[in-house]
């Protein structure tokens, strides 16, 4: 679900994505994991500069959510903490955009 609002030069963008229970099998070395429904927050706020020149900046993943640990087995034997059965497995990450429409 996504929220987007200008006003004047400004635009805010709010959006929350839903990943639903996975459960995944880790065969043929691991066990049947089931993973919890996690709530994932992007925002942004963008200036329009010029008619055709806006800045935006944001953060996606705002409130860094994580996929449940995986159990030791499912990890391959600890090399992969998280599995990537949802959601990224880098948490948050904050950026700045210039876009230029001609």
């Amino acid at each position: 679900m996504g929220l987007t609002y200008g006003v004047g030069k400004f635009s805010f963008l709010v959006r929350n994505t839903y990943f639903g229970k996975v459960i995944r099998d880790g065969f043929p070395f691991g066990e049947v994991q089931e993973f919890s429904p996690k709530v994932v927050t992007d925002i942004s706020v963008g200036y329009d500069i010029t008619k055709n020149l806006n800045f935006t900046v944001g953060a996606n993943n705002i409130f860094d959510v994580f996929p449940d640990l995986q159990i030791y087995k499912n990890s391959y034997y600890g090399v992969f903490k998280y599995a990537p059965v949802q959601m990224g497995t880098l948490g948050n990450y904050f950026f700045g955009r210039l876009n230029f429409n001609f």
